[in-house]
């Protein structure tokens, strides 16, 4: 979970270059939905901390950034292995 998240930082650091001056206007995010897959159950605290980052992205690009989580590694099948 951490190396998902390190890397979607990384992703958008370009964006936030203009945001950490103060100088962000509204519209300077492009639409785009992301997904997230963690291996928690839904109470674990990697998929809090998962929910709680694609609410803070959200907030933070005005809505046009959105993440769908899906914890218990649903995206793989259940195989936290293949998650990975």
């Amino acid at each position: 979970m951490s190396v998902l998240l390190i890397c979607s930082l990384l992703a958008f650091t370009g964006c936030g270059e203009e945001a950490a001056r103060g100088e962000r206007k509204e519209g300077d995010y492009q639409k785009i939905k992301l997904v997230m897959s963690v291996n928690g159950t839904n109470i674990a605290t990697d998929t809090k901390v998962a929910m709680k980052f694609a609410e803070l992205m959200e907030k933070e690009s005005g809505g046009n950034i959105t993440i769908d989580v899906f914890p218990n590694d649903q995206l793989a099948g259940g195989n936290a292995s293949k998650g990975i």
